[in-house]
């Protein structure tokens, strides 16, 4: 307590802002009222969608830890995730459910269990059965969804990493003699049962306070962020250790190169789209084309690791190699370190594509060089990579508080509205020396640029797409990829 006010020494903003806040919208049921019963509106449709988020073949499943009021069916709770606002506003029986259903304040709960492989590709799946595992993986969703930060640290990759993130989690637990325990548990291996192997249940909350949130492509994007951070966070925990090899991308730094992760659908721990930038220590990236000044270069890791671990756990060490590390030219090792990451998508064997699309990209750069590698989909796939002539233009022109290098390093998700998505192919979908027109949003508005393309750096469809190797007594071997002549210049 203050001579003036309760705030004493603290700053009176906070409660001035607050103060002000009331006098234009005021503690009235049309006033914060009806901005709290948006804010439950959005919950019980967020419940929705969390409850079927997984479906047939998903390598995932979702339980709610509320259960859904009785006779409450799959396909309720899809309409009540989906109808358009005025349509499901008409649907009394819905409208009754949604009263019914979830926790009473604007949160939802919920714990998600795996299957192993992820992809029918890289063996037999089947269920986790183990509790502990369970706890496992929501730690782990927890911490891709959440951000470790201080206001006085001046690393921006920081907020940079925050920028990136659409979706914000955090993580409890109870015990496992508690009521609702007994709904969790006795739901969480669809063809099973659950061995419990841990004392609590840890669970996910979702926090609901945006009254907007329902309006067009929220839903869409909340899936896909969702999907893709429970497909990372089982890998992050299963995964074996492996050798990982990056595609170099050179920005005109003698310490620093982006890497372009090499993908294969056969082999779990290389199911990712993975856009890196690696600081180098000991090295200098015009050293290595003294004697090699064409061809693409690899930064890879020496010591068998997770790719989680290599993104998370500081300094390794790496090797780098012209063309591919088995079948290629030693020409440096150092010291090596994951200082950003532009894209990190697991391949998600489920999801479901539009039928008709145009070539997606992800383009990056730093300063005066950008590059675009092609968004990898579904098998059967090819991995692209190009150069373009310089940043686009387009870039320098928003007016906003990013400037163009900030915007390039935290990559852009573009889309070629002239040139159709080509499923599956041996030959590039562009071509060399060629301008290309693309689309962007920039704060929700939809952007139009113009690219030119200077060269092609890695194109592959081998690798991607090898066929599993099987060994001794039928065990699936996870057998480190070898090059099958990739046009690559």
């Amino acid at each position: 307590m203050g001579l003036y006010g309760v705030e004493g020494s603290k700053p009176g903003a906070a409660p001035a802002a607050v103060w002000f806040q009331h006098q234009i919208i005021p503690l009235t049921p049309s006033g914060h009222g009806q901005l709290c019963g948006q804010g439950n509106w959005t919950t019980k449709r967020v419940y929705a969608l969390l409850a079927t988020l997984s479906k047939g073949d998903d390598p995932f499943h979702v339980v709610m830890a509320v259960p859904p009021p009785p006779g409450t069916t799959s396909n309720d709770l899809h309409q009540i995730a989906t109808l358009p606002t005025k349509k499901l506003l008409k649907d009394t029986r819905l409208l009754s459910i949604m009263e019914h259903m979830g926790a009473d304040l604007l949160i939802n709960t919920f714990v998600v269990n795996f299957k192993w492989p992820l992809l029918k590709d890289a063996g037999k799946q089947q269920w986790n059965t183990s509790l502990a595992k369970v706890n496992e993986l929501t730690a782990q969703i927890s911490k891709d969804l959440n951000m470790a930060y201080s206001v006085f640290s001046q690393d921006t990759t920081f907020v940079k990493g925050a920028s990136r993130k659409n979706l914000f989690l955090i993580r409890n637990q109870i015990k496992i003699e508690m009521k609702p325990a007994a709904y969790i548990l006795a739901n969480l291996v669809p063809e099973g049962k659950i061995t419990v192997d841990a004392p609590e249940v840890s669970y996910l909350v979702n926090t609901n306070m945006d009254p907007w949130a329902t309006t067009a492509g929220f839903f869409d994007k909340l899936i896909f962020e969702f999907r893709q951070s429970i497909l990372r966070s089982v890998g992050a925990i299963q995964e074996e250790i492996h050798l990982h090899a990056f595609v170099a991308c050179e920005i005109g730094e003698e310490d620093l190169v982006y890497g372009d992760h090499l993908p294969v659908f056969s082999e779990s721990q290389h199911n990712y789209h993975l856009v890196v930038a690696i600081k180098l220590y000991g090295t200098k990236v015009s050293d290595w084309r003294k004697d090699h000044p064409v061809g693409p270069l690899l930064v890879a890791n020496r010591d068998n690791s997770t790719l989680n671990s290599l993104i998370n756990s500081g300094k390794f060490k790496a090797d780098i190699i012209k063309n591919f590390p088995e079948n290629g030219t030693l020409l440096a090792s150092c010291e090596a370190e994951i200082v950003d990451v532009v894209i990190n998508h697991h391949f998600d064997p489920t999801f479901s594509f539009p039928a008709i699309q145009k070539e997606e990209y992800i383009l990056f750069g730093h300063k005066k060089r950008a590059y675009m590698s092609r968004y990898i989909q579904k098998r059967p796939d090819f991995h692209f990579l190009v150069e373009l002539t310089q940043v686009p233009s387009i870039f320098t022109s928003f007016g906003d508080t990013l400037t163009r290098d900030e915007y390039i390093d935290l990559g852009i998700w573009i889309e070629l509205p002239d040139v159709p998505r080509v499923l599956f192919g041996d030959q590039p979908p562009l071509k060399e020396n060629t301008s290309y027109r693309f689309v962007f949003y920039n704060s929700g508005v939809l952007k139009l640029g113009k690219l030119k393309i200077n060269r092609f750096v890695w194109f592959d469809i081998k690798l991607l797409n090898k066929i599993h190797e099987e060994h001794h007594a039928g065990h699936h071997a996870m057998q480190r990829p070898h090059h099958h002549g990739y046009l690559i210049k």
